[in-house]
């Protein structure tokens, strides 16, 4: 989709960003080495009250994972 290097740096200077978690896959978790938030859901949840309130970088994250979560569904149909 759109998700850049430049864009994950300026979540990550947020605190936050969008990592592959061989666990869960893509998805918006904390950057631990910034220490903001006590955990990813408390990143999540910073971003999406960002997205609703019309922030471009937070709703650029939502549509990414949206995206790479479709593209994943039909692959293994």
């Amino acid at each position: 989709m759109n998700w850049n290097q430049k864009d994950q740096t300026e979540a990550l200077a947020e605190g936050w960003g969008i990592f592959d978690n061989s666990d869960h896959g893509m998805r918006i978790e904390r950057h631990d080495a910034m220490g903001r938030f006590d955990s990813d859901a408390a990143a999540q949840a910073f971003v999406a009250v960002r997205a609703m309130a019309g922030d471009t970088l937070a709703r650029s994250a939502w549509q990414e994972l949206a995206w790479h979560h479709a593209v994943m569904d039909a692959a293994t149909q």
